[in-house]
């Protein structure tokens, strides 16, 4: 499992970027101070598709909760990876990354400069699945549950039949029964189908692809030799999106 803790400051929500391919399982806890009530639209678009989990922590420069946040992820959970992303801190427990797409790998994007409603962001992340309160309210092993819920998510017999194998039946059933009330997993309502005119979201493009791309362009383009490598600057993996956005 892996945890990111993102600072923003003066409403910069730049680390946000690449949360789009976070996976469920993982999770982003964003510790904001936000006095306009707007937030850019790309990063607006990033944190709603995400598939992670992702918790809007109120604070400000004076605060110790991102500390406290470290503190409890690092000393509460077994086999976790905590990633810190943010300007002006370092912990030396913790890696430290200005994004989470440089945490994943190399690569940024510039934001433009249309502002959304956080608000609206906020309920929409609200109505994400929440798996983790499940987990934490039965007391359940939280990394066995999300791998029993992840694999059995899109069909409701097998995922009862697991929940019960793993956990018990008395605290497998009532996993199964939070689950259907909280309408997530295979009872969550279907998805409305995206409008024509949806722009494509930059995790279209895997981590995979770009990376075959450079190699691709290392062989037609560059050379090497015992005595000298070539430096490769950083290239966007979100470029050949970008006017999808501007």
């Amino acid at each position: 499992m892996n945890y990111y803790i993102v600072e923003v400051r003066d409403e910069d929500y730049r680390g946000v970027t690449g949360a789009d391919f976070l996976k469920r399982g993982d999770a982003v806890y964003i510790y904001h101070h936000n006095e306009s009530g707007k937030i850019p639209k790309l990063y607006y678009e990033i944190i709603r598709r995400t598939e992670a989990e992702v918790f809007f922590c109120e604070t400000d420069e004076y605060s110790t909760a991102i500390e406290e946040k470290i503190s409890e992820l690092l000393t509460g959970r077994k086999m976790t990876s905590v990633t810190y992303i943010g300007n002006g801190r370092e912990y030396d427990s913790i890696a430290h990354f200005d994004s989470i797409i440089e945490a994943l790998y190399s690569g940024c994007v510039e934001s433009p400069d249309e502002p959304m409603d956080f608000s609206e962001l906020e309920a929409e992340v609200r109505k994400k699945d929440s798996i983790y309160e499940i987990a934490e309210k039965l007391s359940l092993d939280t990394a066995r549950f999300i791998s029993v819920f992840i694999e059995n998510e899109n069909d409701k017999k097998k995922l009862y039949q697991e929940l019960l194998h793993v956990f018990g039946n008395k605290t497998g059933l009532a996993a199964y029964q939070q689950m259907r009330d909280l309408k997530i997993g295979p009872f969550r309502e279907k998805a409305k189908e995206p409008e024509e005119h949806e722009p494509v979201i930059y995790s279209d493009i895997t981590l995979e692809d770009h990376r075959r791309r450079v190699e691709e362009n290392k062989k037609k383009y560059a050379w090497t030799s015992l005595d000298f490598t070539p430096f490769w600057g950083q290239k966007s993996i979100y470029e050949e999106d970008e006017d999808e956005f501007f």
